[in-house]
């Protein structure tokens, strides 16, 4: 699948020289609710719902495409207000999820199906409507997901190095 990530210049220059991309931080995602999909009034809920972004932010991060480069909203939001670049890669199907866009928060079928997991741990199944759920409003963005470990930090932050799954192609 081609799919397109957006960059300020400075970074889409260094990025390229090193051959690699930033992994989001999944704690520090422009939208404030991801992973929050839906209402949480039970605070024990609300908890371990938290709780499990916080653990799962301390190993995993996401890699964030758009199947668009065209849009002028993309260029304005991601790319340094039309004057960064957009670099085009291809990635297997396998490895990206498309992002869902929900108009209302989530329903009482993910909550329960989080709930009744006895362990404590969230289901597999409702952890991925929670990693590729968001908001209507982000619709425009047409994104796609990988969900990558955090191998090799570097100051704080860690990349992806280009390679056969991530090939770069525009």
């Amino acid at each position: 699948m081609r799919v397109y990530h957006f960059l300020p210049r400075c970074w889409a220059f260094d990025d390229l020289r090193r051959r690699r991309l930033r992994i989001s931080n999944l704690e520090s995602l422009n939208d404030p609710f991801e992973f929050l999909g839906f209402a949480l009034p039970d605070k024990v809920m609300r908890a371990r719902v938290l709780n499990w972004r916080r653990q799962l932010a301390q190993r995993n991060g996401l890699l964030c495409f758009s199947r668009a480069w065209s849009s002028p909203l993309l260029w304005s939001h991601y790319g340094e207000r039309h004057r960064g670049m957009c670099l085009g890669f291809d990635i297997p199907d396998t490895l990206v999820h498309s992002v869902r866009y929900v108009a209302a928060r989530g329903s009482a079928k993910l909550l329960a199906r989080i709930d009744a997991d006895e362990a404590g741990d969230i289901a597999a199944e409702a952890m991925q409507d929670l990693l590729f759920m968001k908001f209507k409003g982000w619709e425009y963005e047409d994104e796609v997901r990988a969900f990558v470990r955090l191998d090799r930090d570097e100051s704080g932050e860690y990349f992806q190095d280009f390679s056969d799954e991530l090939r770069l192609r525009e």
